[in-house]
């Protein structure tokens, strides 16, 4: 691995990569949750329209909680609702 170059640190990424093997499920879990975070923003955004707002939909995912995706799914039907009814 070539980590020369003025934004590698070795050692930081000698334990990214020790993790990574370590626990080889995680970059899947971040992706899987990144994707679907994507998938909801855009459905935010295309029933709000003009009415999303990056903020509160970040604040909605966030304040929701550590939940699972069907649920936080319903956390951003929420937020549409109540950015529709503001």
């Amino acid at each position: 691995m070539n980590v020369s170059g003025p934004f590698f640190d070795p050692e930081e990424v000698r334990g990214e990569v020790d993790r990574y093997c370590a626990w080889p499920g995680q970059a899947c879990g971040y992706k899987v949750g990144h994707t679907a975070i994507n998938q909801l923003r855009e459905k935010a955004k295309g029933a709000l329209g003009d009415k999303f707002d990056y903020r509160q939909f970040n604040d909605a995912i966030v304040l929701g909680g550590a939940v699972p995706m069907t649920v936080l799914g319903r956390v951003v039907d929420d937020y549409i609702s109540r950015s529709k009814d503001a």
